[in-house]
């Protein structure tokens, strides 16, 4: 049986079933690599970490240049649902230690800072 990038990516990444249509958007990167390596020879993050990183880092401008609101400082249903999906990436990287709870909750801050003034 042959999975599309999305399936492939809810297997991997449970979490992203609970946000609908949005995993649609960014599943298929997901699914493109051709082999999981065990470790990023990058800061040695783990392949895990790597993963939420980039995900947080390619949904950021969904919700903080206001391309996914429906006025100044309200998220659409879509840019909601982004931010619920950065909200999973920015905790997965705490578990993976990318960086610590006080980062993250820096991190939080900040996005809801760009999100209120975007739109």
């Amino acid at each position: 049986m042959t999975l599309c990038p999305q399936q492939i990516a809810e297997r991997r990444y449970p979490d992203l079933r609970s946000l609908g249509g949005v995993a649609i958007y960014v599943t298929p990167s997901f699914g493109k690599a051709q082999r999981p390596c065990s470790r990023s020879k990058y800061d040695g993050l783990s392949s895990g970490g790597v993963v939420w990183l980039l995900a947080s880092n390619s949904i950021d401008p969904e919700i903080s240049l206001g391309n996914n609101h429906t006025y100044r400082g309200v998220l659409s249903m879509r840019g909601r649902a982004y931010l619920a999906l950065w909200d999973v990436a920015i905790a997965q990287m705490t578990s993976e230690c990318v960086h610590s709870a006080e980062e993250e909750a820096e991190e939080r801050a900040y996005i809801r800072k760009r999100s209120a003034e975007a739109g």
